[in-house]
């Protein structure tokens, strides 16, 4: 939701993907779009979800433990 991403699958290194990223910023995920477009490779997004970043931020756990707990 703030613009970042939790993980990126990939098959090919590229250092240049990460290099100079404005980490933290709101726009890191899509500076990574653009850079793997531009390195002329594809991806995909899954839905958004919410990352934990802060106390405060653990309500958006609410009912998704619930699998885990389950188990």
């Amino acid at each position: 939701l703030d613009g970042g991403y939790v993980a990126l699958g990939l098959t090919k290194h590229a250092p240049e993907l990460f290099c100079n990223m404005p980490w933290g910023k709101e726009t890191v995920a899509q500076e990574t779009a653009t850079r793997i477009k531009q390195l002329g490779w594809s991806c995909e997004f899954f839905p958004t979800e919410a990352d934990i970043d802060r106390p405060e931020d653990l309500k958006y756990l609410r009912g998704k433990l619930d699998f885990w707990s389950e188990r």
